[in-house]
């Protein structure tokens, strides 16, 4: 057996860390999963439907939860309404990028944003 760690003891580590810290500071939680799902080796395919099914399950229990305490104001409904267009073209231009590279280029951006978004806490934090 190689030096890699067992996703079977990434797994329950990976969905601690992404509670807490999505609970925490409301983001972040998904480079965990991210953590956990490279480290399991799954297909791009079964990586970006665990992933987005993951990030839709918490931002509805997020969201409910911010609705049930009243946060949800006028200015923040138009916040949504002015980033929604522009979501949306994100989404059509992730779609097109992914359905257009293989296992490996994948691997290595999911690899690259791992290790930027961990730089830029590290130097964040500095």
């Amino acid at each position: 057996m190689g030096s890699q760690a067992s996703p079977r003891l990434i797994a329950p580590l990976a969905g601690t860390l992404g509670g807490a810290v999505g609970t925490t500071f409301g983001t972040m939680a998904s480079v965990f999963f991210a953590i956990y799902f490279d480290a399991m080796r799954m297909t791009k395919e079964a990586f970006r439907a665990s992933m987005t099914a993951i990030l839709v399950a918490l931002g509805v229990v997020r969201g409910l939860g911010y609705w049930a305490v009243g946060e949800y104001s006028r200015d923040v409904l138009v916040t949504v309404a002015i980033a929604l267009p522009m979501m949306l073209v994100g989404i059509y231009i992730g779609n097109r990028i992914h359905t257009g590279i293989s296992e490996l280029t994948f691997r290595r951006l999911v690899s690259g944003a791992l290790m930027v978004s961990g730089l830029a806490l590290l130097l964040k934090s500095a």
